[in-house]
């Protein structure tokens, strides 16, 4: 019997396009923002972790740390959040901060004296 070749269809081969590199404009990133009207889930950064956090807005400081020290299992004395160049403490109200659903908060723990005995 007789082999019979198929043709196979070609295809057209992938080549990246550029693209365009402006950014589109972020309305939620600007300051001021609205204070909050419903809760938002943000993301904390702390010592190279990052985990969710509800915040209300009638939370405070306070209530970011406490999220802090349950991932990381210790009791942190000394902590500072970080938003959009605004800085809080434990006692801070955070409705004024308008936060929204996918917020990034970085919180530090600056010369504490537990990281002053590691050294």
């Amino acid at each position: 019997s007789e082999m019979t070749v198929v043709e196979q269809p070609e295809f057209p081969k992938v080549v990246s396009a550029p693209v365009e590199t402006q950014a589109p404009v972020n309305v939620t990133h600007v300051v001021p923002r609205q204070p909050m009207a419903t809760r938002a889930i943000i993301k904390v950064q702390f010592e190279g972790r990052e985990f969710p956090v509800l915040i209300k807005p009638i939370s405070k400081g306070i209530d970011v740390f406490d999220a802090v020290e349950r991932v990381t299992g210790k009791p942190h004395a000394h902590l500072v959040g970080k938003f959009l160049n605004q800085q809080f403490d434990h006692y801070t109200p955070l409705k004024s901060f308008g936060f929204l659903d996918g917020d990034v908060v970085v919180v530090e723990s600056p010369e504490s004296p537990s990281e002053v005995t590691q050294l």
